[in-house]
């Protein structure tokens, strides 16, 4: 049994294309940090996949000044860096409509816990609360 990703498109082994590439991650503000992971592809249909990722990442935005620039940098220049950008949203939302939001989920109890909430539980909320301000304009 082989222990390396297989291709799904073409059944044949991956193999390691590139090592320690670095991987951008996004947040809504812009770039939020940089993981370590590994580059395969496929020698049958030419798809590259990402995998390996370290067990954290190796540099944040919230870290030392510069810190995260200069390692993108470094992936650019050395190695290779993939940016990882987000989904645009479904529809834009105010700053008031996204406070609007989170007290509702607040209030129907969508939070789990004292940290983290349920992303799903969260879509349907902005929604309702999109449709409740599209209503009174």
């Amino acid at each position: 049994m082989s222990h390396v990703p297989v291709c799904a498109k073409c059944s044949q082994e991956m193999y390691p294309k590139k090592n320690q590439v670095g991987v951008l991650d996004y947040a809504v503000f812009g770039p939020y940090q940089v993981w370590d992971a590994d580059l395969w592809g496929c020698r049958g249909c030419g798809i590259e996949i990402v995998v390996g990722f370290a067990q954290g990442p190796i540099g944040r935005h919230d870290g030392e000044e510069g810190s995260l620039a200069h390692l993108c940098a470094e992936y650019r220049e050395h190695s290779r860096l993939i940016e990882l950008k987000p989904k645009a949203p479904e529809t834009p939302v105010t700053v008031l409509e996204d406070m609007f939001a989170h007290l509702l989920l607040l209030e129907v109890g969508a939070y789990e816990g004292s940290t983290g909430m349920s992303y799903v539980r969260a879509g349907a909320a902005r929604r309702a609360v999109a449709r409740v301000i599209r209503d009174k304009r």
